[in-house]
């Protein structure tokens, strides 16, 4: 629909007045444009006795609306009314010496009581006094009937257009509801969608880390390692007695590292995001590899011992002593850490979440230091040259007589094999993606 706009209005207003002007131009009463003209070149003679002539009255006409006059071709009436533009004005008085009275109105805000326009309405002519003419007064009438016909079919033609406007807005915000539902609604099932694929994943990780289902990772048994130290110790105490604490103490954090490595199998289920769950399960894959690999070199540094293979036992010692092994706290403060993120988890409410984010960076921070730990172990012990000497094949069937002597599950070969062919998972800083 065309824009409405109020120039409508000027324009037919306008016309009908230059129409009604046309009509009745032949009569007496009517002043054309020319005459108009030659009453306003009339003005610096002040000219006396016509009301037409004074000089407040037609310097007014000459300075404010001439100009209109001249390019819109308005007319007046004798009796001192002067019709331009969409106004109408009436000069009443002149006395001829720069002194007058005149009042205008807005053909476009008409009143209904078009007769109240000429209540009282007189003109004065030098010293006369008259009326407004009846003839003049009717074909004001007329003007004003066709302009108010013009107004109310404007005003209704305003209506329509605000009232279409209102209904288009109406229907844009209806749409714009629509879409923002339809919108809502993908984003939703497409959430409902991520979360089941999530679960899934969640599910063939915790079956594949924990294949018979008992809740626990599945690890080598370090507690093979507990066992042949037994065996051995009276061996072990004839070498010297402080290597058996210090066998001790790896026992321990052997033991601590295995309970850090549970825990953090069992906050796979709390994962909300595909990307979490697979740098926690990469980051968990990285501590077994760490824990098996720690397992191996403990078993193989008990054997060497017992079997008088020193270069092998000190090489072994010497890299875990570098480590801090004997005397590090770091996994029980990992330990520490982890129990205090999840009684915060356990705790929290998982609508709140800022506070869900703030837990899951608590972990991801500790993950990340605890990354970097594990690949600062695996690097030194893979630097172990002790595995590529000639001398390693004695010790390999020493340990799996060890091995066999407690009836453990250890298959040393496997073990072997499976620390060399790892990969570490790589975990970056910047891998925060669901966590900002």
């Amino acid at each position: 629909m065309k824009k409405y706009s109020n120039d409508d209005s000027d324009k037919k207003i306008l016309l009908t007045i230059k129409k009604n002007y046309r009509k009745n131009q032949s009569k007496p009463f009517i002043l054309s444009e020319k005459q108009l003209k030659e009453k306003i070149y009339k003005v610096y003679f002040f000219s006396k006795g016509d009301i037409w002539t004074g000089w407040y009255s037609l310097k007014l006409l000459f300075e404010r609306h001439s100009s209109i006059l001249l390019k819109n071709g308005i007319f007046g009436l004798i009796s001192g009314v002067y019709i331009y533009d969409t106004y109408i004005k009436f000069i009443k008085s002149n006395d001829g010496n720069g002194h007058g009275d005149d009042f205008q109105f807005d053909l476009l805000n008409l009143k209904n009581d078009y007769n109240s326009y000429f209540r009282g309405l007189y003109f004065t002519e030098g010293k006369n006094t008259k009326q407004i003419t009846q003839e003049e007064k009717d074909f004001l009438l007329v003007l004003f009937k066709d302009c108010n016909k013009i107004l109310l079919e404007e005003k209704d033609k305003k209506n329509e257009y605000e009232r279409i406007q209102r209904e288009n807005k109406r229907i844009k915000k209806e749409n714009q509801e629509k879409r923002k539902e339809e919108k809502r609604k993908i984003e939703e099932q497409k959430e409902i969608i991520r979360k089941e694929k999530l679960e899934v994943s969640k599910r063939n990780h915790l079956t594949s880390l924990d294949k018979d289902g008992n809740g626990e990772i599945d690890l080598i048994d370090f507690g093979s390692f507990t066992k042949i130290l037994n065996l051995n110790q009276k061996k072990i105490v004839e070498e010297d007695k402080k290597y058996v604490q210090n066998f001790v103490k790896i026992s321990n954090y052997l033991k601590t590292k295995k309970n850090n490595i549970q825990t953090l199998f069992q906050s796979i289920s709390t994962k909300n995001y595909e990307n979490e769950l697979e740098d926690l399960v990469g980051f968990l894959k990285n501590q077994i590899h760490t824990y098996e690999v720690l397992v191996f070199h403990s078993i193989n540094m008990i054997t060497s011992l017992v079997e008088s293979e020193y270069i092998t036992f000190y090489e072994i010692y010497e890299c875990f002593d570098q480590l801090g092994v004997f005397n590090s706290n770091w996994e029980n403060e990992v330990s520490n850490n982890l129990e205090n993120i999840n009684n915060s988890i356990e705790q929290v409410n998982y609508s709140i979440k800022k506070l869900d984010n703030n837990m899951s960076k608590s972990l991801y921070e500790l993950m990340y230091s605890i990354y970097h730990m594990e690949n600062k172990i695996v690097g030194s012990v893979r630097n172990l040259s002790y595995v590529t000497q000639d001398s390693f094949q004695n010790l390999t069937h020493s340990v799996e007589k060890q091995l066999s002597s407690i009836d453990s599950s250890i298959k040393f070969n496997n073990l072997l094999t499976g620390i060399q062919t790892y990969q570490m998972y790589k975990i970056n800083q910047n891998t925060k993606r669901t966590l900002n």
